[in-house]
């Protein structure tokens, strides 16, 4: 009887202790178990200000992640509390922390093709790839290109490639982008030039946006793809193209991935794929938004999905109608599947239906009636009309309730265009004006936006988002030599959007983000300096509202407002660690801070050397060379 009554006595004091032990653990780990990762002694701005102002939101110094997900903000002290014997801590040591980037658009499958060689993968495919600088003139640059290919012919057997990168020549005063504006003036070269040259072998020089092919290229095309010659006449809007030999960025990207690629296993074409997407997260993008204009693009993507081996988040863009075929048979796809928009995972998801050859970059930007120029200027503008391509396959997306995204809004005039559009289909079917905003409709470039009342106005209506690029401001020179000083004002207009209610996110757009990182992009948003001068100074930006065009701002874009862009519970944990402090560094240093942590989903995408030797961990992921970002 003792012995029973001192069990009941001892079983009483443990059920009492343990009690006591429940009542003393945070609420958070009582519901959810022991968090998976803490960060504390930290800087950590949520951005979950959402305004047009330059307030970043709520500022703590930790918080607590728990299957993928942040479950508790505030002071270190209480959010410590949250970690158990197997929770991975981060002291931050007085560091600053962000949400994770949303890049809002660049051809991250182009920029693949950097991994090519280490993984064994030839574009061309048999052949090879050769570069070339610009000389003064077309015709002199047209001398250098024939140069080119005659001495990569004894290289090659007949039948095989040879492709050939134009660039500018900084020696000769030819700006980089020369070479594709005389492309575009079908001035730089031709399919007949290249023949003479290189009868029995495939060409493809590339200027660009703009690609030129010889006969053979063409015809190895066709065997490939059939009806390229066809889809060429129609997706680049000029019969005479295929008598050039002239194709786009879609077109080419068709060969590499439909031709060269081909041989190459979809388990390689995915690793390259992956490879830059881990390199994109060591600059601090966690979400990436990209057009997919063709069908292996998606199975290689797929492909890691499925295996859970994405390094960052996509967001895809369809853009099926950039792939060879019938017209009837792309209307069909988006006739007959219905509306994918939002379809997908937490890593891979459909945002709608986008079109490229909407509008073009300079020099065949659509400014039609707002900006006046020489008839040679405006004679090469690419505006699209009610019967081409582009426009009768987004009409027909729009009626089966696709979501417009990614149109080519590089001139104002161009997205007055598909606004107009848009105002036929809602005309059709009959849409009231909140029907048709829900479509969020989103333009990209904004390279030259004069700012027309009835456009602002017509913005607003439909609710639309700007995604644009502050590399664009660049091309200010290009734009007054061909447009007059008065065009200057409508370059990238930053500040005059927002000042307008008009809502505009961050693009860096750039296949070179290891030459001065993303933050480059931010610093150029917030002085707008170009080689020393500041182009149009009024439209430069405060670097808070900098950042939120590529966080707060940006998941609206890729339709993912309630789980990226800001730090806040139930949020995903997508985040960056910054050197320096983004908030409170000069200016002038914005454009050299790196990123030394980078985690999707509370598990870590990429940690940098220096940081990963004080936690005691091995670096991970890609490793920017150590003195990146070489400033210029």
């Amino acid at each position: 009887m003792k012995r029973y009554l001192g069990f009941i006595f001892a079983l009483t004091i443990w059920q009492v202790g343990g009690v006591s032990a429940q009542e003393t653990l945070p609420t958070e780990v009582l519901e959810l178990g022991y968090a998976d990762m803490v960060v504390f002694n930290g800087k950590i701005v949520t951005m979950d200000d959402r305004t047009y102002s330059t307030h970043p939101g709520r500022i703590f110094e930790a918080f607590a992640v728990k299957k993928g997900e942040i479950v508790a903000l505030g002071a270190s002290d209480a959010i410590r509390r949250l970690a158990g014997p197997r929770t991975f801590t981060v002291d931050l040591k007085g560091r600053t922390l962000i949400p994770g980037l949303v890049e809002t658009h660049s051809h991250l499958y182009e920029y693949a093709a950097r991994w090519n060689q280490e993984l064994g993968i030839r574009a061309p495919n048999p052949g090879i790839a050769a570069r070339a600088q610009a000389d003064r003139t077309p015709e002199a640059t047209q001398v250098v290109i024939n140069k080119t290919v005659r001495e990569n012919l004894p290289k090659v057997k007949p039948g095989e490639w040879i492709a050939i990168t134009m660039e500018g020549n900084p020696a000769l005063g030819v700006h980089r982008d020369q070479p594709r504006t005389w492309a575009s003036e079908k001035v730089l070269t031709s399919r007949k030039s290249l023949d003479l040259v290189a009868p029995d072998n495939p060409v493809i020089v590339r200027a660009g946006t703009r690609s030129i092919l010889n006969s053979k290229a063409l015809a190895e095309a066709e065997k490939a793809l059939p009806g390229y010659g066809e889809f060429i006449k129609e997706s680049m809007e000029d019969p005479g193209t295929t008598e050039l030999g002239m194709i786009g960025v879609p077109e080419r990207s068709a060969l590499s991935w439909e031709l060269w690629y081909r041989a190459s296993p979809i388990s390689k074409l995915a690793e390259a794929l992956r490879k830059e997407s881990e390199a994109w997260a060591a600059y601090g993008v966690t979400t990436f938004s990209t057009r997919v204009p063709n069908p292996t693009i998606m199975t290689a993507y797929n492909y890691l999905n499925r295996l859970g081996r994405m390094p960052i988040r996509l967001a895809a863009h369809m853009e099926s109608h950039r792939t060879p075929g019938p017209i009837e048979l792309t209307l069909n796809y988006y006739r007959y599947t219905g509306d994918l928009t939002g379809l997908g995972s937490d890593y891979l998801w459909i945002t709608g239906v986008a079109s490229e050859r909407w509008d073009s970059l300079f020099p065949e930007v659509c400014l039609g009636p707002d900006a006046p120029a020489p008839e040679k200027i405006k004679k090469r503008e690419r505006c699209p009309t009610p019967d081409s391509m582009p426009w009768k396959v987004l009409k027909e997306a729009v009626r089966m309730g696709w979501r417009p995204i990614g149109v080519h809004g590089v001139g104002s005039h161009g997205i007055r265009l598909f606004l107009q559009l848009l105002d036929g289909v809602r005309k059709e079917k009959d849409w009231s004006a909140e029907e048709t905003r829900r479509l969020r409709p989103t333009f990209e470039h904004c390279e030259a936006l004069v700012l027309k009342d009835d456009l602002i106005q017509k913005l607003k209506e439909y609710d639309a988002i700007l995604s644009c690029a502050p590399r664009y401001i660049k091309t200010a020179p290009l734009y007054i030599r061909d447009y007059g000083p008065e065009i200057e004002s409508a370059i990238v207009p930053l500040k005059s959007l927002m000042d307008a209610g008009v809502r505009v996110v961050g693009q860096i757009d750039s296949s070179d983000p290891a030459d001065v990182g993303a933050f480059y992009h931010l610093w150029l948003a917030t002085t707008r300096e170009v080689d020393g001068k500041v182009i149009t100074p009024n439209e430069r930006l405060d670097r808070v509202i900098a950042l939120k065009m590529w966080t707060t701002w940006a998941a609206e874009y890729v339709g993912r407002e309630d789980k990226l862009g800001t730090l806040e519970v139930r949020k995903l944990a997508d985040f960056v660690v910054l050197d320096r402090d983004y908030f409170t560094v000069p200016v002038s240093e914005i454009r050299s801070l790196r990123p030394i942590m980078t985690v999707l989903g509370g598990k870590l995408a990429f940690l940098r050397k220096e940081f990963a030797s004080e936690l005691k961990m091995q670096p991970m992921g890609y490793q920017p060379p150590p003195d990146w970002p070489q400033v210029k």
